[in-house]
């Protein structure tokens, strides 16, 4: 059957230039190729700063390298990814063309970077020209097709998807249904942050997982820097009553509550958030997720209102010229910091940031990572350690990579966390995308509670590692005395369960001589311990005393009269009368039949 599509001429690849790629990314190209030998879908898992770009564009490099067939797609959902994609495609030697708004992708180019969003925007049919009344097989007689349908499905082997944790949409969904008409057609999902807030998964569109890195590997590693958490406490912050939307703190409350209701507040509030920064910063570039719009606005007047400090917004109404413009004063040192509101957690590339402010507090694990991955690259030239030949990848190359971090003006990234009441919300901190599954949680929390006591920075795994230690410790010192005090109820009890139980009240009065049954010539009889437990005395030292000693303790305390007598059953066995307490007395006096119980009752009440 002849295509409905104008034929395509064969992708044409220019001159590649020289990206070398990490050890890691290499294992990752391979991954996905392996992957796509049994399944059409798969996933390649990397932080923040490794270079999921670099991966996709070497991909892509050798899908059209052979022997696969087919052109490459690239697709995103914002224009800052789609130049990026394009830029990355061209280094990796391949024609490319944008297809978005205005711009349409060349016939001949052998990959076509796209948003989303044109993909899926409406056009003019191709077949009726948009004037079909109603049999038109292409459109239904609407005389609309969506964008993406002037691509022929047949033509595109690979689909590449930016920031791959968005691939759940329907509108992603809708332009892999569109493309998976060729049943050869495979597809590539890159993210540094795959589990989503609102728990769809991406198993819903990805088959396998061919790749993952967690952050701390890379951190372990040398690749990116290390992550220091300082915890700033805003007086009057009251995150408590901000409701739950979507599985994170709800936008407009959130930022009321960061703002005030008063003026007075509103100042106070503000100046708590700017002036840790700056201190903190002490010169060095940083971004502030802020909580709203307005609330940006009023960061970056109350920063600049300090000498010195130069900062600018980027917010989601920001023309794309102007905020490139911002952001290539910040990436030259014209500005000192940034402040955004949800703009630069995707895209956003400053390797100079060495603070990252969260005056935006989230319970979204993938949206904390993306702001904290703002600030871990490091300086550029620092871990890519070029030598010929070049040794092989190990624990050397990682020591000396983490040495030259440590040695830069860019020794680690500090993560502002600015908290207050945040009641039933639980947090997402630095202690809990480093820790790992494997972590118990009382020590993170501990970390966490100790962190926000303490005015500095901190390393968040060794501050785990210290909790965990003294949990430990103290969880060893509570075992040994419960195995004390289980050992010194045995012999107690062991002593207990062979004795002959001698009344103080009634029947047969204790004879030394007759029930007097030595172990050995001096040791105390088993009846003599008995009834010096029951007199108070330590089980250990009942059976070390000998039988003089015994015999001299019990005619002490057969002698003993009133208030000194010293009682040997109940909850207050071993305790002289004199220390019961009045309401227990009355209690014996109804309740004990003992004489000679009744007597030293009235001997001590006499005494009173």
């Amino acid at each position: 059957m002849s295509s409905l599509f104008p034929d395509m001429p064969q992708p044409v690849v220019q001159p590649v230039k020289n990206v070398v790629a990490r050890p890691y990314q290499l294992d990752a190209i391979k991954a996905a190729f392996s992957e796509w030998e049994t399944v059409a879908s798969t996933l390649v898992v990397m932080p923040t700063g490794t270079g999921k770009s670099v991966v996709f564009a070497k991909i892509l490099k050798q899908w059209l390298a052979g022997p696969h067939f087919g052109r490459v797609l690239i697709m995103a959902h914002r224009k800052e990814l789609i130049a990026q994609a394009k830029e990355h495609a061209m280094t990796a030697g391949a024609t490319c063309d944008i297809e978005m708004a205005d711009q349409y992708a060349d016939k001949a180019s052998s990959v076509v970077a796209a948003s989303v969003q044109t993909l899926n925007a409406g056009r003019k049919c191709f077949s009726c020209e948009g004037v079909n009344s109603g049999d038109c097989h292409t459109c239904g007689g609407s005389g609309r097709v969506k964008r993406m349908t002037r691509f022929d499905p047949r033509d595109f082997g690979l689909i590449i998807t930016d920031e791959g944790h968005h691939g759940t949409a329907a509108s992603y969904m809708d332009v892999y249904t569109w493309f998976s008409s060729n049943p050869d057609n495979k597809r590539l999902f890159v993210t540094a942050t795959p589990e989503r807030a609102d728990e769809q998964g991406l198993h819903n569109v990805c088959e396998s997982v061919a790749y993952r890195m967690e952050l701390q590997t890379a951190i372990a590693d040398g690749w990116l820097c290390p992550v220091r958490q300082k915890f700033v406490e805003v007086e009057g912050l009251d995150l408590s009553r901000v409701s739950t939307r979507q599985g994170d703190l709800a936008d407009g409350e959130l930022e009321r509550a960061f703002i005030g209701e008063e003026d007075e507040d509103q100042e106070e509030r503000l100046h708590a958030i700017v002036k840790p920064v700056l201190e903190t910063a002490n010169g060095q570039q940083f971004i502030v997720f802020a909580a709203g719009v307005k609330h940006a606005e009023l960061l970056q007047a109350a920063f600049n209102a300090y000498n010195g400090s130069k900062v600018e917004t980027l917010l989601g109404t920001t023309d794309p010229v102007i905020r490139q413009q911002i952001v290539n004063r910040l990436k030259n040192g014209e500005t000192r910091g940034l402040v955004n509101v949800g703009v630069c957690t995707e895209g956003f590339d400053c390797p100079a940031v060495a603070v990252v402010a969260i005056a935006r507090p989230t319970k979204s694990t993938p949206l904390y990572l993306q702001m904290i991955g703002r600030g871990t690259r490091p300086l550029p030239g620092l871990v890519d350690i070029v030598r010929n030949p070049m040794p092989v990848e190990g624990p050397e190359l990682a020591a000396e990579r983490r040495a030259a971090i440590e040695a830069s003006d860019k020794q680690h990234c500090i993560v502002m966390d600015f908290v207050g009441n945040s009641g039933n919300h639980k947090l997402v901190s630095v202690a809990d995308v480093l820790a790992g599954k494997d972590v118990d949680r009382r020590d993170i929390d501990e970390a966490i509670r100790l962190t926000r006591a303490d005015a500095e920075h901190e390393d968040m795994l060794e501050a785990i590692e210290k909790a965990k230690e003294a949990r430990e410790a103290k969880e060893k010192r509570q075992e040994e005395e419960r195995l004390k005090r289980i050992s010194t109820r045995k012999k107690a009890d062991s002593v207990r369960m062979t004795l002959t139980d001698v009344s103080l009240f009634d029947g047969n009065s204790f004879n030394a001589e007759r029930d007097y049954q030595p172990p050995n010539a001096n040791a105390a009889s088993v009846n003599q311990v008995a009834y010096l437990v029951k007199l108070g005395v330590d089980p250990e030292k009942a059976t070390t005393v000998t039988r003089s000693q015994a015999g001299a303790m019990i005619t002490a305390q057969k002698n003993k009269r009133g208030g000194d007598f010293v009682v040997t059953f109940g909850k207050y066995k071993g305790n002289p009368i004199r220390k019961m307490p009045r309401g227990y007395l009355s209690w014996m006096t109804k309740n004990i039949d003992s004489p000679d119980i009744q007597r030293h009752i009235r001997e001590f009440k006499a005494e009173q």
